[in-house]
Parts: structure tokens; sequence; C-alpha cells
């Protein structure tokens, strides 16, 4: 499929009517450390929402449902916006 850029991203959302749009990237930085990055832009705005920026330990099936629902918390919570 190739390459996709946020702007393009921002276009598709607003095509499928999303209002939102959740872009997520994962570092591994060892076996041991990951990094994981989370943004959330109003698709009408075109303005960040809200964003993460978080580090986790393990590499383990464990450690990353752990992370996912940590984020998945603060994401689908309002109030952390």
């Amino acid at each position: 499929m190739g390459d996709i850029d946020d702007r393009q991203l921002l276009g598709k959302a607003e095509q499928a009517g999303a209002t939102h749009l959740l872009i997520g990237r994962f570092h591994k930085m060892s076996t041991l450390v990951q990094q994981a990055k989370f943004d959330v832009i109003d698709v009408k705005a075109r303005k960040m929402a809200f964003y993460r920026y978080i580090t986790f330990r393990g590499d383990n099936d464990a450690a990353w449902r752990r992370a996912e629902s940590f984020l998945a918390r603060q994401i689908l919570d309002p109030r952390e916006w």
C-alpha cells in the first residue's frame, strides 16, 4: 500500500465521517524498554486534542497488555483530555 502521511490520514478520516483520529507509534528501545506515543486529533479543527508519550518495561504479552490497558483508559476518558 505504501506510506501515508498524517495529513492524508486526516483527509481519509474526514471522508469517513470520523470526529477524531488516533495515531500511535511504538519504538522498541531494547528487550526491556519500549516507547509509545499517541495523538488524538480533532478532525474538523485539525488540531491535537490529546497526546501521550510513555515508556514501559517488559517485552512479553503481560507487559504489552498492561500498556494497552493504561493507554486505552486514558484515551477513552475525556477528563484526561
